[in-house]
């Protein structure tokens, strides 16, 4: 099942739904729960605050911060096997517990690289794990840099939010990067907990405005997998 929505988003529940994020009027395409129930119950049992404790945190008054590192991999190189590109994908993970489901994960996220990569026609990309924690005034509408993003949120009861074009200030430059704090009567559009997404970013004619979930929405911690072609995560 796919649909289109505000002309600018494709939802769908199959991967290959990903590719119109190639078409002109589209800016987001959604993949709908695409990890597996392993994961799934892996990623419920992770407490983030725990894991972040003596992480530094960046931010107006610290709502971010990487848990493990930034890794490249190029997703379908024939010089590295399954099991080399699972073990490179499990170096991003920090101090993950090594419990049931963590070899799940790779595997998920290994996939999830591939459907990126197929999406957007790279070969390399970078991703890295992002834990952001609600707190006043620190959630604002904002462009990403290069062309394409991914992102799913692992962890957390919200994923990102969005602003559907029709929305924005005719006047303003879309490629604007900060467009101000989120506010309650904005028109704020979600992305479930769980379904991976990719948006168009500066590099195009329409960037996608989105933001992370601000205190009215939400509270408590967001673990994200971002990517983005070559070093853009």
């Amino acid at each position: 099942m796919i649909r289109k929505i505000f002309g600018q988003a494709i939802i769908a529940d199959y991967p290959a739904a990903l590719r119109h994020i190639q078409t002109e009027d589209i800016n987001l395409a959604i993949w709908q729960s695409p990890l597996s129930d392993e994961t799934k119950s892996y990623l419920k049992k992770l407490q983030l605050k725990k894991l972040t404790r003596k992480n530094k945190w960046y931010g107006d008054g610290g709502y971010w911060t990487y848990l493990g590192k930034s890794t490249i991999i190029e997703p379908f190189s024939q010089n590295l096997s399954q099991k080399d590109k699972l073990r490179l994908i499990q170096q991003t993970f920090g101090n993950l517990p090594s419990t049931d489901g963590k070899e799940a994960l790779s595997t998920d996220i290994l996939k999830l690289t591939q459907e990126f990569a197929k999406a957007t026609n790279c070969e390399k990309m970078s991703f890295n794990f992002l834990v952001f924690k609600a707190r006043p005034q620190t959630s604002f509408w904002h462009t990403d840099i290069k062309s394409h993003r991914g992102i799913i949120t692992l962890k957390g009861n919200l994923g990102t939010i969005w602003q559907p074009n029709k929305s924005l200030p005719r006047t303003k430059d879309r490629n604007k990067t900060y467009w101000g704090y989120v506010k309650p009567d904005d028109t704020i559009q979600q992305m479930k907990s769980g379904d991976f997404a990719i948006f168009k970013c500066q590099d195009s004619k329409s960037p996608l405005v989105h933001a992370t979930p601000p205190t009215f929405m939400t509270r408590g911690y967001r673990l994200a997998l971002l990517m983005g072609p070559d070093r853009s995560a």
